[in-house]
């Protein structure tokens, strides 16, 4: 019988992160497998990763909510790739301001199509919003599903949110082609008027007026800043409105001089019109310079 090991390559950061989020994401990527043994899938196991009115967002189909409804849509998973052997890649636990947790990670959809018997890789990103005890209460996928379906990778992506990443991570620049100047103005105005930004361990930014504020502390941490996207994951929903997850590195040098480098996942929910409805970002705030903690103090006034 042919041995099957997963390896999971997890980026280190994890260790520094409030809470270890590998346990639950190594389950979630491989339908509740037991002891890396891909024939021991386990929708319970699966379905007991959520809350009991849970909900799991995957691009293509519709929403599965519930218990009953996740263990069938796990079931319908291992029934289109078998075995399955994902891979977990970076990976980010987060703690919210309300104790809440939260977890994004990238990874590796990897195993055989059922249909074809064919060798099929898709690289994916998934987010969970959690309770306090880590249960998933809301996971939220993004890959190419017509690639796991066909084993062909989609022709084009369902709409382009390059321009809307660059000016994200670049606090408001717009010009790729020169070093970006940072514009809250125009951050804030990438999302709508209610728009809401939710970074790590604080409180959310809501609103145009508390947008730019937001914008005023991301931009207060470096004086050079040099982000790099890696991937992009972008998915649209059956009512029109679209979201993109996408992994990028934070990089850049401080007054001091000093360079950090913090791998990053963020997620951006979007109208039709792709104005940003709320964004969520998963960094390791120790990794920031610790002159941040002095800044969002006082631009929160707390």
């Amino acid at each position: 019988m042919m041995k099957f090991v997963c390896l999971f390559a997890v980026i280190a950061v994890a260790l520094a992160d409030p809470w270890n989020g590998v346990p639950v994401a190594e389950s979630y990527i491989n339908l509740g497998a037991i002891n890396n043994v891909p024939s021991s899938y386990n929708c319970t196991a699966y379905a007991a990763l959520f809350t009991s009115t849970g909900i799991l967002h995957s691009p293509g189909i519709p929403d599965c909510i519930g218990t009953a409804q996740i263990y069938k849509c796990c079931e319908a998973d291992h029934a289109l790739m078998n075995p399955l052997i994902s891979y977990l890649q970076t990976l980010v636990a987060v703690e919210s301001w309300d104790t809440t947790k939260r977890l994004a990670f990238s990874w590796t959809i990897n195993g055989q199509t059922v249909k074809t018997g064919a060798n099929t890789a898709s690289p994916a990103i998934s987010a969970f919003f959690m309770t306090a005890d880590a249960l998933i209460e809301e996971a939220f996928s993004f890959y190419d599903d017509q690639i796991l379906s066909t084993g062909v990778k989609a022709a084009t992506p369902p709409f382009d949110p390059s321009k809307v990443i660059f000016s994200y991570i670049n606090n408001g620049a717009a010009d790729a082609t020169k070093a970006p100047t940072a514009n809250c103005k125009s951050w804030a105005s990438l999302f709508e008027a209610t728009g809401v930004s939710n970074e790590p361990g604080i409180p959310p930014f809501n609103g145009t007026a508390s947008l730019i504020n937001a914008c005023t502390v991301r931009s207060a941490r470096f004086t050079t800043l040099v982000p790099v996207v890696l991937s992009v994951y972008p998915v649209e929903s059956w009512d029109a409105s679209k979201r993109v997850a996408f992994e990028w590195v934070l990089t850049g040098v401080d007054a001091q001089g000093v360079a950090y480098v913090v791998p990053s996942l963020t997620v951006l929910y979007m109208d039709k019109y792709m104005k940003i409805t709320a964004s969520w970002d998963w960094w390791n705030t120790d990794l920031l310079p610790p002159q941040m903690a002095e800044t969002v103090r006082m631009n929160l006034k707390l």
